[in-house]
């Protein structure tokens, strides 16, 4: 069976379900679910849903990337609303009940959602921190894979970088950038399928 970049990017909603079963699975038996040992064993590795994540974000920003007459601002705009919005509607609620019930004013309610919680070394949402990072940095890093006759390398070279952010700095979820080197990973996947040419139908 052939792989193409088409096939694997019609079927990225179906792999992103089964990738939040398995991190709700494991959020499930972190915060004490009692099941049988075997069970919870099995929860355990549904942490492995949050770099399939990263990967298929990675893979189908490099996909999006390579079609024909890409306007780099308005490529920013869609991508970025598509996280954003659903952040803010999902998140805002949540939030905005810790405000009442702590005491915590505005000024707490917008630090948080702004991601700026996270970068300081308070508490906030990693993944969606992290991947905003990814998501600016991603046409660049496209274009020097795109570039490059070592793009294996390259990509192994912002994973040590990705582990260095992780010992240098401290932050709220530990190992946070180094999880997403799959993100890169996906994008080199992406490239080297079908010599990562250029699709217009999607």
């Amino acid at each position: 069976m052939v792989i193409s970049l088409e096939t694997l990017s019609e079927n990225r909603k179906a792999l992103m379900g089964c990738a939040t079963i398995g991190v709700l699975a494991c959020h499930a038996a972190a915060n004490d679910v009692h099941l049988p040992s075997i069970m919870m064993s099995i929860l355990g590795l549904g942490q492995i849903g949050v770099d399939i994540f990263f990967f298929l974000s990675g893979f189908g920003l490099f996909y999006s990337l390579s079609k024909d007459n890409v306007k780099i601002g308005q490529w920013y705009r869609k991508r970025f609303l598509r996280i954003f919005v659903p952040y803010i509607i999902i998140y805002s609620p949540a939030l905005l009940l810790t405000c009442v019930d702590t005491g915590k004013g505005w000024h707490y309610f917008l630090y948080n959602l702004s991601m700026l919680s996270f970068w300081f070394g308070d508490d906030g949402c990693w993944f969606i921190s992290v991947l905003a990072v990814f998501y600016l940095i991603a046409p660049f890093w496209k274009s020097m894979l795109d570039k490059s006759k070592f793009s294996v390398l390259l990509t192994f070279s912002i994973a040590c970088l990705l582990y260095l952010i992780d010992f240098v700095y401290s932050y709220p979820m530990a190992g946070a950038f180094s999880q997403g080197l799959f993100f890169f990973v996906g994008m080199l996947v992406a490239k080297r399928i079908n010599g990562g040419g250029k699709n217009s139908d999607q």
